[in-house]
């Protein structure tokens, strides 16, 4: 093995799928079924853990404690037959610089299972209310910016997705302090008319000789933490 090389380089040493290969695997229908999971997930979390907990306290490692236990309620409502995976904090090793450097690691994200370097990432972020401060929204509006649309994080991919763990607040409020902050449109999505779900299209700034999708879709889901 060539030095510098990790063992993930080796078995992936073929070129990756291409953009048009990309979006014949990944198209909306696959996508529409996973955010399904994603929704589907959270209402059993809510019913078994959220909706008993008083969220006008303050919680260490909320964030994280968040994520593992919303990765667990996903797992539980996947099955083998999809052609992708879930992951807890997988790396994503094409951004990553040269050695020792970590690669950057994603909160979740739905692997495909014919080529794992291929991901559908899921970022979450807690937000203490529906405001449009920086000191809420800063860590949201920055993931999507600087890493998603810079091609920093799901370089392979055509799609994502933000999460927000709303504390308190109206959701729909929310939707406008983000989109004021990221100073982009957030679309209702009719999939999920029912649901706090929108998404953005951007056009991504792709680094030259790479064949990375242009056109990227961020799905936009709040997840709201207390019933009122």
């Amino acid at each position: 093995m060539a030095r510098g090389q990790t063992i993930r380089d080796r078995f992936h040493a073929r070129p990756p799928v291409g953009t048009s290969e990309l979006l014949k695997i990944w198209n909306e229908d696959l996508t529409n079924k996973l955010l399904r999971i994603v929704w589907e997930a959270y209402d059993q979390l809510h019913a078994d853990l959220l909706s008993a907990i008083p969220w006008d306290e303050e919680y260490d490692d909320l964030e994280r404690s968040l994520t593992n236990e919303l990765e667990m309620a996903i797992q539980n409502k996947m099955d083998s037959y999809l052609p992708v995976q879930l992951q807890h904090g997988p790396s994503e090793r094409e951004s990553r610089s040269p050695a020792p450097a970590q690669p950057p690691e994603y909160d979740m994200a739905f692997v495909w299972r014919a080529d794992t370097r291929i991901t559908w990432p899921l970022e979450a972020k807690v937000l203490k209310s529906d405001a449009a401060t920086k000191t809420n929204i800063k860590d949201y509006v920055k993931t999507l910016q600087n890493r998603f649309l810079k091609c920093y994080y799901a370089p392979f991919s055509n799609g994502g997705a933000m999460i927000g763990y709303l504390k308190q607040g109206d959701p729909t409020t929310l939707f406008i302090s983000l989109g004021l902050g990221a100073g982009i449109s957030l679309i209702n999505y009719p999939v999920f008319n029912d649901r706090n779900h929108r998404f953005s299209d951007h056009n991504r700034k792709v680094p030259k000789n790479k064949d990375y999708p242009r056109h990227f879709r961020c799905h936009h889901l709040i997840l709201p933490l207390d019933d009122n």
